[in-house]
Formats: structure tokens, sequence, C-alpha cells
């Protein structure tokens, strides 16, 4: 009863109980570990000691009931009578209360925080100096929108050189007139041949002609594919150094200004998306499998917002964490048009559960 009454009251946030305010650590004394008598009698320090459990409290000084300190001429008989008075209340008070009785109601709230869905450092996947930025902090971004961009002269420069080869006609059509060029003069030293006007060499050489011209188209064919290729690589190289943003959400921080030079590693803007926003909650494992995926719950958001919304169970942690016997679940929060700012803190009352 002892050790439960000294635990009880270090929980209760009752001013009868904080007595003796100071600064430091406090000493907590149990209830049956102290008589002044023994002390008087010539008790040894150690066997003080084995009695005194000393207890250190982040907080200001408490001093239970019983111990010999209370009887020391330092302490006025106002402090003796409310001490006296706050350990009968827990000594009622646990008379009362079981500590278990029957079906458990387990706790319906608990406090939260709304955070981003994703929070994304963006950089540059190639280094090079930043020639241009056109965002700044708070401004809403859509997905795959340019947010700056590298200095580009040489990969324009390139680009434009691909482009124009992979635009380029005029090999083709020059070797398709060939053809049509020699495959007549073929038709007409095929009619002299038949004739007996025309040697049988001639008609062969113009044949040859033909076929050299055939192959002249397919080569001009596959250069202009080449060049298309080439072109594409190009703009791929282009893309590169252009910067854009993963998600749709809002620019929260601004790294680099324009001029400064980028690194593989170097971040130049953070986005968060804020639609939908994300609750993470800690629950008892008491909890585990009274929750499901789908269930609402309903979060009470803190001022600036100050107002009641229902979100959805998203994720259910299927590991307990055996050190803190706890596990995680996410909520998720629709906020369209970003009428709710990610960060402020919020109560989730989950459904009531017994067990």
């Amino acid at each position: 009863m002892g050790g439960s009454c000294a635990a009880f009251l270090r929980e209760l946030p009752l001013p009868i109980v904080r007595i003796g305010l100071e600064a430091g650590a406090a000493v907590a004394m149990d209830a049956y570990g102290s008589d002044p008598k023994r002390q008087q009698s010539g008790q040894t320090d150690f066997d003080r000691r084995r009695h005194a459990r000393l207890t250190k409290w982040p907080g200001p000084r408490l001093i239970q009931v019983g111990s010999p300190f209370l009887r020391e001429p330092q302490y006025p008989r106002a402090m003796r009578q409310l001490s006296q008075i706050a350990l009968l209340f827990c000594f009622w008070t646990a008379a009362l209360l079981p500590e278990r009785a029957g079906a458990e109601v387990l706790a319906d709230s608990s406090a939260c925080l709304v955070k981003p869905k994703q929070v994304v450092q963006l950089g540059s996947s190639v280094f090079g100096v930043l020639a241009e930025l056109r965002v700044d902090r708070a401004d809403v971004v859509a997905k795959g929108q340019i947010i700056g961009k590298l200095d580009t002269s040489v990969e324009e420069a390139q680009m434009a050189l691909d482009n124009f080869r992979a635009q380029n006609m005029a090999p083709l059509r020059a070797a398709q007139a060939d053809l049509a060029w020699n495959q007549r003069e073929l038709d007409r030293r095929q009619k002299l041949a038949n004739n007996m006007w025309s040697k049988v060499n001639d008609v062969d050489e113009a044949r040859t002609k033909v076929a050299q011209d055939e192959i002249a188209i397919d080569k001009a064919e596959d250069d202009r594919k080449t060049a298309q290729l080439e072109a594409a690589r190009s703009q791929a190289q282009y893309n590169l150094k252009l910067i854009r943003s993963p998600l749709d959400g809002i620019v929260t921080e601004i790294k680099l200004q324009p001029g400064e030079f980028i690194y593989e590693t170097t971040p130049v803007v953070t986005l968060a998306q804020v639609d939908p926003l994300i609750v993470d909650l800690v629950l008892p494992s008491k909890r585990y499998g009274t929750v499901k995926v789908g269930d609402v719950v309903d979060l009470r958001l803190e001022t600036p917002v100050d107002s009641t919304v229902q979100s959805k169970i998203e994720i259910i942690d299927p590991v307990i964490d055996a050190a803190s016997d706890t596990f995680r679940v996410r909520l998720m929060l629709t906020n369209p048009g970003n009428k709710i700012p990610a960060g402020i803190r919020c109560i989730a009352n989950l459904p009531a559960a017994t067990e």
C-alpha cells in the first residue's frame, strides 16, 4: 500500500502534495520506512539509509508523510497537517478504486501533431551554376512544374544542332532524285538492248547504279533516325538541368540563390505536400486490434484552426515496439485548398474500446 500511495502522490497535480518546494532533487520517503524512536535509540546511518528510499524527482521537492524530516522543527505545524491530509486522501482513494476490476476502458484520446505527407529536399541530379529560380517561399507548386534551372547554354546549342540534323531532309531527297534518274536510264538502255542498239554491259551498269541509289536512300533514312535519337539525347541532357517539382505542395524554404554552385547533394528548395496531411499516433499495445484501417477518427485541431475534423486510419504498423510496448498508427487528413496548416497540435479521439 505504501509504495502504491507514494507513486499515486507523485502523479497528483495538487498543491497540497508538493510541500516544501525547493529547487533541485526531491526526496520521497516510504510511509513505513521511518520511526523517530528507532532513530533516538542509536540507529546507525546505514540503517537509516536502508529505511529511507531516496528517489530522484525532476520537479519540485516532494516530502511524503511518515518521513522524520516532517517532524523536525524546520517544518511548521500547518505543513505537517497538509501532508497528513494528502496521505489520508491517498489511502481513501486506493480503498475505493481497485487496481483492476473487470473490463478496463482503454484511453480513447491521444495527443498528436499534424504533419505534411511528404517533405522533400529538392536538388539537382547534375552539378552546375544555378541560373534561374522561379519560386519563392510559401509559393504553391504543381507536380512537374519547373522551379529553377542550371546554366544550359551548352546543352541548348547542342540541342539546336541535333534538331537541325534530325529535320534535314536534303540527303534523303538527293538520294531519291538519283534513284529516279538512274531508273529512267535503266529503262532506256533496256529498250535499246532489246533492239540490239545497246550493249549488255551498259544495261548492267545502269542496274548497278539503281541498286546503289536504293542503298543511299536507306542510308539517308538511317542517318535521319540517328539524328533524331541524338536530338532526344540532347533534350534529355537539357532536362537534367531543369529542376522540377516532384509533387503538389508548397515551398517552405529556399536553400540557394541564382549564381550559386549546385553540387549533386546540395538541396535547392524544400517542398512540403500538405494535401493530404498525416497524423502519426503512438498507441499502447492494448489498443492493437481495436483499430482498423479505414476507421474514422475525430481530430480536435488547436489554434489557429480550433475545430474538429474527421480523418481516416491509413496505416497500422504490424510490429509492436518491444521497448516501449507501443505501435504506430497513421491517420490521413484531406486538406483541400491548404486551409489547415501543417505543424499544429491536435487531439485524436479514437473509437472507445473495452477489453
